[in-house]
């Protein structure tokens, strides 16, 4: 999962975040603008939180989702885990394996 699924097009997200930063965050095609966004975020720490705040619920709900799929299915996931560890929230998952990657390589 990638955490912009939440706000994509259209979405309770979309409409929050718009609601805050305003329609001009948004491209041509009416998608928030991520590097726009970006560069309003990391230069005004009340404005990063104020989207950490409206994101991170929406996150969690949505790991949480995949976790309960993961579990009921018997299948495989892969979370993500950095963000977990940096909200504090390692106890959502039973067992975790930390990965550390140096290189990756696309194999077709």
């Amino acid at each position: 999962m990638e955490w912009w699924t939440v706000v994509e097009k259209d979405s309770s997200g979309w409409r929050r975040v718009l609601a805050v930063f305003g329609e001009e965050i948004c491209d041509g095609d009416g998608d928030i603008d991520r590097p726009q966004l970006g560069a309003i975020i990391f230069s005004d720490v009340t404005k990063r939180r104020q989207l950490n705040a409206i994101t991170h619920p929406l996150i969690r709900r949505e790991m949480m989702k995949h976790i309960f799929t993961a579990f009921f299915t018997g299948s495989l996931k892969l979370h993500n885990i950095i963000y977990l560890s940096r909200e504090h929230h390692e106890g959502m998952l039973h067992q975790g394996v930390w990965l550390h990657c140096v290189r990756v390589r696309w194999c077709l």
